[in-house]
């Protein structure tokens, strides 16, 4: 009986740990994506923003903050389903 309550615990336990640090899992990857973006291809993204929304507030610094902010935020939005479901008929 003491088992069950015990893995009770760790598993909930377990869950809120995920739930507190999966934003801040998603935020680092998604600022580490866009510093390797900034390197490689940061200045021509950056043009191309500037482009396309007409102004000129880009900068190639602010990119890797803002990739890892719309990871966030794209990260809350998830599907869990499938893109290409297959038809068993």
């Amino acid at each position: 009986m003491e088992k069950i309550k015990f893995k009770i615990y760790m598993t909930s336990f377990a869950l809120v740990l995920f739930c507190i640090f999966e934003p801040l899992i998603l935020f680092v990857s998604g600022y580490f994506a866009g510093w390797i973006l900034k390197v490689t291809i940061g200045s021509w993204v950056v043009n191309c923003m500037n482009i396309a929304f007409a102004t000129n507030r880009f900068t190639v610094e602010m990119f890797p903050m803002f990739f890892a902010a719309m990871t966030l935020i794209g990260g809350f939005f998830k599907s869990s389903r499938p893109i290409l479901q297959k038809n068993d008929k």
